[in-house]
């Protein structure tokens, strides 16, 4: 998160820090929450942020980079979250059975209920991207570099000669992502689940198809 380095999204040259800025950017977020991206408007975001019109164009090109740029962020930073801790836990895991018990910890966090906001606001994000194509530039570019960096993570996997040498490494990249916008099909279920059997399904994946034997 924070590290989009698109032009359209640089705010304009400022001494320091504006305490208005941090409001319209809060005011973003908070309607997010609650609103699709193409429902919000300059004036409720100005509403929100109690800041006049003006205060908006001395931190940002227009209203659309503000947005952008919150979207962006939005959408990267519990994938950033899930990264790191991802890489943590390649890092220090001295054996393959401790591996896969802290990927079945990390899985049992990101996959539990309270994620639920999270996986409809990145599906949001996505479907926002669909109709505007300023934006579905920036997803692109942004989920490359999401992209990358999982890559890293498996090819220091792959290093340790844990990663199943018959996968493609860019699809293992690209499954251990999916999965979590999976479980967006069972919260819009009628009749959900077992409790933790999707959990129990991932780490079934994990330990006889992605860790090398």
């Amino acid at each position: 998160m924070k590290k989009a380095s698109f032009s359209v999204l640089r705010p304009r040259k400022r001494k320091k820090n504006s305490a208005a800025r941090d409001s319209l950017i809060e005011a973003v977020r908070k309607l997010l929450r609650h609103s699709h991206p193409s429902e919000i408007t300059t004036a409720m975001v100005l509403s929100e942020a109690n800041v006049a019109r003006g205060t908006l164009y001395l931190h940002f090109e227009d209203f659309s980079s503000l947005l952008e740029m919150v979207l962006l962020e939005a959408f990267s930073e519990s994938v950033e979250e899930n990264i790191d801790s991802l890489r943590d836990l390649i890092d220090n895991a001295s054996t393959k059975k401790a591996l896969i018990r802290g990927v079945e910890k990390l899985t049992k966090a990101s996959q539990g209920p309270s994620r639920r906001d999270f996986r409809f606001s990145r599906l949001r994000l996505i479907a926002y991207a669909e109709k505007n194509q300023r934006f579905a530039k920036l997803l692109a570019e942004e989920q490359t570099r999401l992209n990358k960096k999982f890559e890293d993570i498996f090819q220091a996997l792959k290093k340790k000669g844990w990663l199943n040498k018959s996968l493609d490494l860019k699809s293992v990249v690209i499954f251990v992502q999916a999965y979590t916008l999976g479980q967006i099909i069972d919260d819009v279920a009628g009749e959900k689940m077992p409790p933790d059997a999707w959990n129990y399904l991932i780490s079934q994946v994990v330990e006889k198809i992605l860790i090398n034997h």
